[in-house]
């Protein structure tokens, strides 16, 4: 008899794994991982936090409001997390081993639109915002000729920035500096 994985999946929801038991592991580490760190009920009161950690953990599971918020908002935010690491590996291979960490207005940027990020994936399902229709259908209907004209605008705002550094009249080495001058941000 073949194995099914869609099956087990069914079965597993059939139990409450999904409804119950997830939830409540994940509610618990949270609350857990928080006590520890914080230390609110004292030193060394690892057996307070576990008590704490469990009734809250129970009482989250004992509300089905709270239990489908956590089933629409977790899809949500994984896709925020997922991209967040992309870009970190996309970091770390472009600028390699020197990169220190974002500085100046490029950190503050990043902060901005990860706050958006996740207000966006924290009221989207409630308040029914979806992503705009022009950017939830670009990559759909992207074509060759679309990347092109975005890739030679990112360009020329390369040079512009370039010319404001001064300097040489070569063009090539103006959007080299502009490049240079945007990636100074991420902290070389």
């Amino acid at each position: 008899m073949a194995f099914d994985l869609r099956t087990m999946f069914l079965s597993w929801e059939g139990m409450g794994i999904f409804d119950i038991v997830l939830p409540f592991l994940l509610v618990f580490t949270i609350i857990f991982a928080i006590l520890e760190r914080v230390k609110i009920l004292g030193e060394d009161k690892k057996n307070l936090n576990v008590i704490v950690a469990l009734v809250i953990g129970l009482f989250v599971v004992r509300n089905p409001t709270v239990i489908g918020l956590i089933h629409r908002l977790l899809p949500n935010i994984s896709l925020i997390l997922v991209a967040a690491i992309m870009f970190l590996l996309l970091v770390g291979i472009f600028l390699g081993k020197q990169f220190s960490g974002l500085t100046g207005g490029m950190l503050g940027f990043v902060i901005l639109v990860s706050l958006i990020l996740v207000g966006w994936s924290l009221a989207s399902d409630q308040l029914g915002i979806a992503m705009p229709g022009w950017l939830s259908g670009f990559f759909a209907q992207a074509n060759p000729y679309n990347l092109l004209a975005i890739l030679g605008f990112l360009l020329i705002f390369a040079l512009v920035i370039g010319m404001g550094k001064g300097g040489s009249k070569n063009p090539i080495e103006m959007i080299g500096k502009g490049l240079s001058e945007i990636g100074g941000g991420f902290g070389n």
